[in-house]
């Protein structure tokens, strides 16, 4: 794995030194307790951006390569959420949506459903067939981060969960999402390749803005 992070220098700024005395300010041990902090974060972001695009990448190719029909309920019900949540950021003041057709739009998040149900059915269909089950441990975890969400008021999600057992069934979803995922990418052919953090932000920011679209993955089929 390559932390190759560039750091661009920032002029007319103060940067205070830093040494131990500036580690223990922050609640260190000492100046490597501080370092190895900085290099874990640094990690943990580079992990995250990476895993964020392979998935990319991954979901573009089935949604290229993989073609069957979708439920027309599943995918009515797909829309009708998506487009509601488009006409609130509509009544919002989203700009991107300003001006824009409401036929133009319809057809674009219409795909975009298409595309939801699609790779849900597919994932749900990997997990099935490849027996991908769910430990106590993994939903406890959900839970917690569940809870991590509402700082103060994580017993309350705590009871809500003790007192309402269907729901954890909402948190299994994303789990089984991502066991599908970890195990088509274990059988995929990835060519891999070293990056930056700073360009894995800068692609990542650049899809998030719509500004650019991922390339397709030029590779077999999964």
């Amino acid at each position: 794995m390559v932390f190759d992070v560039t750091v661009h220098e920032v002029h007319h700024l103060h940067v205070p030194e830093i040494d131990e005395k500036l580690a223990k300010e922050l609640g260190f041990k000492d100046l490597e307790a501080l370092k190895g902090a900085v290099r874990q974060q640094v990690g943990f972001e580079y992990e995250r951006l990476a895993r964020g695009k392979a998935k990319k990448q991954l979901f573009d190719l089935l949604d290229e390569e993989v073609k069957f029909d979708v439920p027309p309920k599943m995918l009515e019900l797909e829309f009708d959420a998506i487009w509601k949540q488009v006409e609130d950021a509509k009544k919002a003041g989203d700009p991107s949506l300003k001006d824009r057709p409401e036929a133009e739009l319809k057809k674009e998040y219409e795909a975009i459903a298409k595309r939801r149900v699609k790779l849900g059915i597919l994932l749900s269909e990997v997990g099935r067939a490849n027996n991908l089950q769910i430990s106590r441990e993994e939903l406890s975890a959900a839970v917690m981060s569940q809870a991590r969400n509402f700082p103060g008021e994580e017993e309350k999600v705590f009871e809500f969960y003790r007192k309402n057992p269907a729901q954890i069934d909402e948190l299994k979803g994303p789990i089984l999402e991502e066991k599908a995922v970890d195990f088509i990418l274990s059988k995929a052919k990835r060519n891999k390749k070293p990056i930056t953090l700073e360009a894995l932000r800068s692609e990542d920011e650049e899809e998030a803005s719509g500004d650019g679209k991922a390339k397709k993955a030029k590779s077999k089929k999964a």
